[in-house]
């Protein structure tokens, strides 16, 4: 069954397809002269200098738009690994939350995750919604708190019992160690 959250989560990464999709077309057409106007002083067509203060300042030249093509594409490569790791760890947020919400087995939900809520933000909480929200965030921070995003995964895999195939987890792992280095060492890989 399709839920809102997947729904939801399943946009995000289209969008996030269309986004590398449109930066190999812009890239393409800046390579191959469509956004290069000769006579001009500046890098690319459509450069109005009292606009684009910054990239008014490129030569025109073949080895300027490659050179900015290229680390736009760059730039907006590693933002989608940024970015997906985002959406799945929301994604498996938000299924937490909603077995919560409907009465999910409470012990395997919480697991080894133990968590101590003070009474009055549970009483102060309102509903049972914001009530398992609470608590969901509690035990999604618990597993977090380990820094092992393979970890993360199975975890929710398990207390969830969605049965995710071992493989596929193994699959994402050269992703999750580029996402790694791009968050935490500014994409240098240790020599």
């Amino acid at each position: 069954m399709r839920t809102e959250a997947y729904h939801s989560f399943e946009s995000k990464l289209f969008y996030f397809d269309d986004e590398i999709d449109l930066i190999e077309v812009i890239r393409l057409g800046i390579l191959n002269g469509d956004l290069t106007d000769n006579a001009s002083q500046f890098v690319l067509k459509n450069i109005d200098p009292k606009k684009h203060l910054h990239i008014k300042r490129r030569k025109n030249s073949d080895g300027s738009r490659e050179l900015l093509a290229n680390h736009l594409r760059q730039t907006v490569y590693s933002s989608y690994v940024k970015d997906i790791y985002e959406e799945v760890t929301q994604y498996l947020k938000t299924i937490l939350e909603k077995a919560a919400e409907n009465g999910f087995d409470s012990g395997r939900l919480i697991g080894e995750h133990s968590t101590k809520l003070d009474a009055k933000v549970v009483l102060s909480a309102g509903t049972w919604q914001d009530v398992a929200r609470l608590i969901t965030d509690s035990v999604f921070q618990s597993l977090e708190a380990e820094k092992s995003t393979l970890k993360l995964l199975e975890k929710v895999s398990t207390k969830l019992a969605l049965g995710v195939d071992e493989n596929l987890i193994t699959a994402a792992l050269p992703y999750l160690e580029v996402r790694h280095f791009l968050v935490h060492v500014d994409g240098k890989i240790p020599a």
